[in-house]
């Protein structure tokens, strides 16, 4: 197996991506670790330096509004709100070490998003994912959409720009020789069926025109 990393991977990890407390309650499922985990294992085997990763800012409040109701957001800056939410101990004392983790992590998202697009490069973030998440519920433990959050962020940044004009372009260029080909076609049958008219007018003409001489010649005798 190897253990050559590219060098332009981009890693995308920060210390606030883990909160401990998170697997308490129901929640004890879910490895709340593993983006630490993963960090660890990456620099124990020598394959990243703690160097490496790169810390994201956290997400703001425009970027949550983004995909999530104004009222949902309003909820889950409630700690204890975000917490029964995520089918947490509602016994405990939570504060906004709670959200702050899944705003890191949710930032992450959008930062190796934003550079995978601008660099056309590899870019990995160890947090995030919460794919369950909706505009105005948590579910699944999830309660931010961040892979949702940053398709729009990307739809709004000029970094999105290239990539459109460059759809664009290769759809005009397969669009030219399908709209040359059509026309090609249109143009290779509508020739004899033109002609065929042609011939039928004029085989239609023909006996018309003998009748109306024969008839001429007959009043100019009469005459």
């Amino acid at each position: 197996m190897s253990t050559h990393r590219p060098a332009h991977a981009r890693l995308f990890y920060r210390d606030e991506y883990v909160y401990e407390a998170l697997e308490e309650g129901l929640r004890h499922t879910f490895d709340v670790e593993r983006p630490r985990r993963v960090r660890d294992a990456l620099v124990a085997a020598g394959l990243a330096a703690p160097s490496d990763f790169i810390a994201a800012p956290a997400l703001s409040d425009a970027q949550l509004a983004l995909v999530h109701t104004p009222g949902y957001i309003a909820a889950i800056k409630d700690p204890g709100t975000l917490a029964r939410y995520l089918l947490l101990d509602p016994a405990r004392s939570w504060d906004q070490r709670l959200l702050q983790s899944l705003l890191f992590a949710s930032g992450g998202t959008v930062a190796a998003a934003r550079m995978a697009l601008a660099e056309r490069t590899i870019a990995v973030n160890f947090g995030g994912g919460f794919h369950h998440a909706q505009a105005d519920k948590a579910e699944g433990f999830c309660a931010i959409a961040d892979v949702a959050i940053a398709l729009r962020q990307l739809r709004g940044d000029e970094l999105a720009q290239p990539v459109r004009r460059e759809r664009k372009r290769r759809s005009d260029g397969l669009a030219q020789p399908a709209r040359r080909e059509r026309k090609r076609r249109g143009d290779g049958l509508a020739q004899p069926a033109r002609r065929e008219r042609k011939r039928r007018g004029d085989g239609l003409a023909q006996p018309a025109q003998l009748s109306w001489s024969a008839a001429a010649g007959r009043r100019r005798r009469r005459g």
